[in-house]
Parts: structure tokens; C-alpha cells; sequence
């Protein structure tokens, strides 16, 4: 028998809804926020496209920027490049 550890909880979103969507079929799973000014495009778009794959397409993802200025020094980012970084990111999440 498997102990579970309840007072940890994962803080990764892509695991916790891959592991939500192997108990339902029919409710639509959601992010909170997405930053695309803090997150790599390319593993946000390879993350979320093998969940929505085991989900079978019960994903929602919603992106955001941040606004938190005191924030975007920690991932080596400007928060007065945040709109243009945002976009740019966005785009290569959808290429």
C-alpha cells in the first residue's frame, strides 16, 4: 500500500491537471494564469499540448503578462519590455 504524502501539493500546474484529467472526462480543466513573459514559449506549448493529448482535449490554458514589475529581474526580463515580450512569446507558442 502507497502512503500519500498530503501535505505536499505539486507546483506545477501541467502535472497537477494531467493528474485531475485521469479521473474525469467531462469537465473542462483551466490554468489560472500562464505568463508568457516569464515562462519559455516553446516548453509552455510542449507542456500543455501532451496534457491536452492525455485530457483528450479538456484543456483551457489562459496567458497572461504580469505585472508584477519587482518579478520580471528574477527571469532576467524588464517589465517595460512586458507587452512586446508577451506578444512575441505568444506568437511562438502558436508556431
Amino acid at each position: 500500500m502507497t502512503k500519500t504524502l498530503r501535505s505536499f501539493f505539486s507546483s506545477s500546474p501541467t502535472t497537477t491537471l494531467a493528474r485531475i484529467a485521469t479521473h474525469t472526462s467531462i469537465i473542462q480543466l483551466s490554468t489560472s494564469t500562464t505568463l508568457m513573459t516569464t515562462n519559455d514559449p516553446v516548453t509552455v506549448a510542449e507542456d500543455y499540448a501532451m496534457v491536452q493529448y492525455m485530457s483528450g482535449g479538456q484543456i483551457d490554458l489562459m496567458m497572461g503578462r504580469g505585472t508584477t514589475g519587482s518579478v520580471y529581474p528574477w527571469f532576467g526580463k524588464d517589465i517595460r519590455n512586458g507587452i512586446p515580450l508577451a506578444i512575441e512569446n505568444y506568437a511562438l507558442l502558436r508556431r
